[in-house]
């Protein structure tokens, strides 16, 4: 209120076992170039021509808990469309909207 800001800095979860394995993480994001080879190939076959949107991509990762690690994609193109898609590790396509970027 008045000039007083107060600014929360994003929380993330990160849960590992003894091992050091993690057991659960939310979601956050990723840069692009730490992507498994699988995923980049995987995301280049699901948008072949390369689509961009307005902003560029958002790329983010999570590991549910017991489940393996994914990768989510959005591509913005204005205020009322978007493309996603989820891939695990391997590059599997876990959902996409639309199949394929047209």
């Amino acid at each position: 209120m008045g000039e007083e800001s107060v600014a929360t800095p994003p929380l993330y979860h990160l849960e590992v076992d003894a091992a050091g394995k993690v057991v659960e993480e939310t979601h956050r994001p990723i840069d692009p170039k730490q992507l498994p080879k699988a995923v980049q190939t995987a995301y280049e076959k699901w948008n072949p021509k390369g689509v961009v949107g307005q902003s560029g991509h958002f790329w983010m990762t999570e590991v549910p808990r017991g489940k393996a690690r994914v990768y989510h994609v959005n591509i913005l193109l204005s205020a009322v469309k978007a493309y996603g898609a989820t891939f695990r590790e391997d590059g599997t396509v876990v959902q996409s909207d639309p199949a394929v970027v047209p």
